[in-house]
């Protein structure tokens, strides 16, 4: 399949936000000042679909006009998106939730999704009462951004742990209480309506776990992408990936730089070339996953951090696999640390299993890290590099076929 659903690519993406906001918050103590949310204490686990969905039913009972309805799909779903950098500067509530916010809107300018989305997502933390980080208030705000905006607070109120018709009433109360101060009286009202079926309360308890919750609320339109749109988004959410540490900057486009290099030495198509390069942009996307404090570690990782540093192959496979005909890209992308003899991560998978992709793509990013500065290294030259690979391969670690193709191209 040279094309994948556009909305397959947002569910892929608004995954990893989930990932990224999980592991994010487990070092942060955000509270919201105007609400007294406490972010620390929710689990982001499915955040962005719950999000997704409260938006999307409220945006149904609002307009059927379909282009409102797509534009409120995609951005509910990448709101979160700027929570994916590394937001270094943010050291107060403010800042945090300014911070985030930018980064969102501009992520989705560079992501080409247009300019009322990246406006919609900038704005989604604005009170109707203007008492928010941006001052802007009542229907100043765009429409969009304050149906995310009760979505937003109704997920972060909404407990997991808890059935959902236990805590119907206080997060009722709660909205109701802040009606015309943080919402538009409106869409309160369209809320109450909405939440006064039980359907909804059973599909927001169900979302993370019952596909057609999501599915069944899709834009009807079957938007599909090629290759080269594909490539472009990816070249941006590796820089989103790349930017979650100092340390990795620029990491997985040096890689496809390489794999580009490796590719025309092989003749490839420009379809299957392409495909072998995205799968290089994205193939540390699971990093979302994994803790700042581990990624910018100024020294060795301690084993269970290296355990959890581990997980961002699993979480690679989990958030390309959304994406229904990319099936080589996810394959190609998640199996970069496995090696020949088994001792990989996190299959296990032998040489048997490997093909010439995964195995030229596994070399190429060992080459690519012992290349560039690490805290606890120096980056390396090419014949210091090649010192350490060379035994690798002679230990059946990794493909000499796939080194010697490295070389001819370095």
């Amino acid at each position: 399949m040279d094309k994948i659903n556009f909305y397959n690519l947002i569910s892929a993406i608004a995954i990893s936000i989930d990932i990224g906001e999980s592991s994010r918050m487990m070092e942060e103590n955000v509270v919201e000042s105007t609400t007294n949310l406490n972010y620390a204490k929710h689990k982001f686990t499915n955040h962005t679909k719950r999000v997704c969905y409260v938006s999307t039913e409220i945006g149904k009972i609002i307009s059927n006009d379909k282009e409102f309805l797509k534009d409120l799909y995609v951005s509910s779903a990448l709101h979160d998106i700027g929570i994916s950098s590394n937001i270094t500067d943010a050291h107060t509530e403010p800042d945090f939730i300014k911070l985030h916010c930018t980064k969102g809107s501009e992520f989705c300018l560079r992501l080409n999704f247009g300019e009322s989305i990246s406006t919609i997502i900038k704005y989604h933390h604005e009170n109707y009462d203007g008492t928010s980080v941006f001052n802007i208030k009542g229907n100043d705000i765009p429409l969009i951004s304050q149906i995310i905006r009760l979505a937003d607070i109704f997920e972060l109120l909404y407990d997991e742990s808890v059935p959902n018709y236990l805590q119907r009433n206080s997060i009722n109360k709660w909205i109701l209480e802040n009606k015309y101060t943080i919402f538009n009286s409106d869409i309160v009202d369209v809320y109450m309506d909405l939440q006064s079926h039980d359907r909804f309360w059973w599909d927001v308890e169900n979302v993370g776990y019952i596909d057609n919750v999501l599915k069944n609320i899709r834009p009807e339109e079957n938007l599909m992408m090629d290759m080269k749109g594909l490539k472009s988004i990816s070249e941006v959410l590796a820089d989103i990936i790349d930017s979650k540490s100092n340390f990795t900057y620029r990491h997985s486009s040096n890689l496809a730089e390489i794999i580009s290099k490796i590719a025309n030495y092989l003749n490839f198509d420009e379809n299957k070339k392409t495909r072998f390069i995205v799968s290089a942009l994205l193939h540390d996307i699971g990093k979302m996953g994994v803790p700042n404090s581990i990624l910018n570690k100024n020294g060795k990782l301690n084993p269970t951090e290296i355990t959890i540093m581990k997980s961002h192959t699993y979480y690679t496979r989990i958030i390309l696999s959304q994406i229904e005909g990319i099936e080589d890209i996810t394959n190609w992308a998640s199996n970069h640390h496995e090696k020949l003899d088994g001792s990989g991560y996190p299959i296990g998978l032998k040489g048997k299993d490997l093909s010439l992709e995964e195995r030229i793509l596994a070399v190429c990013d060992i080459y690519e890290a012992l290349s560039s500065k690490r805290p606890y290294k120096k980056a390396l030259s090419k014949d210091e590099i090649f010192n350490i690979m060379n035994p690798m391969v002679t230990n059946g670690k990794i493909c000499g076929q796939s080194l010697d193709i490295l070389k001819e191209v370095i």
